[in-house]
């Protein structure tokens, strides 16, 4: 544990003790091996007649810095092993992936300071202000390896790396057309990040809000976050938010959020096939992570996310957000319009609508295909699928069968926990024999010379109408291992030995667990 203390202008971490002056105080339980999850704390001072949210944002980052140092200079490793793999790569892209991440820093800085009116351009301002905490205090700990801000720069960005990269590496038009077959696939099921469910039950009884995982293993360094940051600016919606994450991020990327304005957001990442439109990318405008923050922090509702997140679009990490307002669900009685908005992006363009109609249905899944025609059309995918076959496209898709088909099945948690768990490739008609075309993708458990690697569905994590009220959930880290009739063996780091993987556990065989804040704001 530690705790920032401020005065007169100053902070000083204070180590191993919560002083009772204190700005911020933070607790890190360091549970990876046990549980498969660190968990961290962060809360800020509740005196009301302290207005300084400045040095509030500030204290919340360098705190954090100074508990998961460590974990940070590991994450930080494995990262630049798994993004610059090659010598080429680090001495040719790196340098302008430095160089890009820099200027977008220094840019938000002054986009922040333009109009202190505006809550977008203030809460911006604060989101910076907490970043440059986070480096200040990851870089004050003994335990840094590597103190330099890029360290913190790169892997807050870790969803916008891959389309940075693709408009730094000038991607040819032609990329994916000169692909076979497999490669495509292989492609799709490696950058394609992850599963979601959103679910009522018949009689309106139960809405679980669910969310799984899919990257690569090596990014298995997991902290799952509470931040309860009381800030007095009148236009902050959110002061608490509960998420699963990583070391060194402010934000979940996953992503899976709960907040305390009522309202739950999942996202699952779409590929963008047209690559001229990563021509517009630059480093003037606001990257995916500092806009999901700042829409969270600020939203009062879908409609208001949506925009929030649509304004200086940097096209990069293009997502699917479905952000679900639990202030319009009653249970056993009605779901009112506006409950789930569907936000999605593509470099230019941002597309919302209200989708609580489909969501009193029963249920809404997001499988990385885009669900608004015009983004669809837009990314390329008609091309696609009269190219590739049916299975990239939108009704067609492996797990869009696999949902329609196991979704309707979920009564209770249990439910839940088991179509986010799902993988059952080796009898599942609609998986055609392969381990990732399911719900919890195994790419590890491919035959040898079958591309397998160390990727795929590396947790899963959800709550309910209840639960979100106390900022509560149920997550599990690691690959699944199957339903009790349909076994997967434990994911073991001695399959890919030479992949990078600095202070995970070696097999991954975890449970279920329940995540609370262990403080709450009044």
């Amino acid at each position: 544990m530690a705790s920032i203390v401020y005065k007169n202008g100053k902070f000083r971490i204070a180590a191993n003790t919560w002083a009772d002056d204190a700005l911020a105080y933070g607790m890190l339980a360091r549970s990876l091996n046990s549980t498969g999850w660190d968990v961290l704390d962060i809360v800020t001072t509740m005196d009301k007649s302290f207005k300084n949210d400045t040095a509030v944002m500030y204290a919340a980052g360098l705190l954090e810095g100074y508990l998961t140092a460590d974990r940070i200079a590991l994450m930080y490793q494995n990262s630049m092993a798994a993004e610059f793999p090659t010598e080429q790569s680090r001495k040719v892209l790196l340098p302008k992936v430095r160089n890009f991440l820099t200027r977008q820093y220094k840019w938000a800085r002054c986009f922040a300071a333009e109009n202190p009116k505006s809550a977008f351009h203030r809460h911006t301002g604060f989101v910076m202000t907490q970043l440059e905490g986070l480096i200040d205090g990851y870089s004050a700990s003994n335990d840094s390896v590597v103190r330099d801000p890029f360290v913190l720069l790169m892997l807050n960005a870790a969803g916008d790396l891959g389309d940075i990269k693709t408009a730094l590496n000038d991607t040819k038009t032609d990329f994916f057309d000169r692909m076979s077959n497999d490669e495509f696939r292989n492609y799709v099921q490696s950058t394609g990040h992850c599963s979601a469910l959103i679910r009522v039950t018949p009689g309106l009884e139960r809405l679980y809000m669910g969310h799984s995982t899919w990257s690569s293993y090596s990014t298995m360094l997991r902290i799952y976050k509470h931040y309860q940051v009381n800030l007095s600016d009148p236009e902050a919606a959110s002061r608490g938010m509960s998420f699963s994450s990583y070391p060194g991020c402010l934000v979940s990327i996953d992503d899976f959020y709960i907040l305390d304005s009522g309202m739950v957001m999942l996202e699952t990442t779409n590929n963008v096939f047209n690559v001229s439109l990563f021509k517009t990318v630059k480093p003037e405008s606001l990257l995916s992570w500092q806009r999901v923050r700042i829409a969270n922090q600020i939203a009062q509702n879908g409609s208001h996310w949506a925009w929030a997140v649509s304004q200086q679009n940097s096209g990069t990490y293009n997502n699917q957000y479905m952000i679900i307002d639990l202030n319009r669900i009653h249970p056993n009685a009605s779901i009112d319009d506006g409950a789930l908005t569907v936000v999605e992006q593509i470099p230019t363009l941002v597309v919302s609508s209200d989708q609580t109609g489909l969501l009193r249905t029963g249920y809404f899944p997001s499988y990385n295909v885009p669900f608004h025609e015009t983004i669809y059309n837009l990314s390329g995918y008609p091309d696609v699928v009269k190219q590739r076959g049916l299975d990239f496209s939108y009704q067609m898709a492996p797990r869009a069968k696999i949902f329609r088909r196991e979704a309707p099945r979920v009564f209770d948690a249990a439910g839940m926990a088991a179509v986010l768990r799902f993988n059952e490739f080796a009898d599942d008609p609609y998986s055609e024999g392969d381990a990732c075309n399911s719900i919890c993708c195994r790419r590890d458990l491919r035959p040898a010379g079958k591309d397998a690697a160390p990727s795929g569905c590396l947790d899963s994590k959800f709550t309910d109408l209840d639960m979100a009220k106390y900022m509560t959930s149920y997550a599990i880290s690691g690959p699944t291992t199957g339903s009790s009739s349909r076994k997967l063996p434990p994911y073991a780091w001695s399959q890919f030995l030479n992949v990078s993987h600095m202070g995970l556990p070696p097999v991954y065989n975890f449970s279920w667990v329940t995540m609370s804040p262990t403080v709450l704001l009044g």
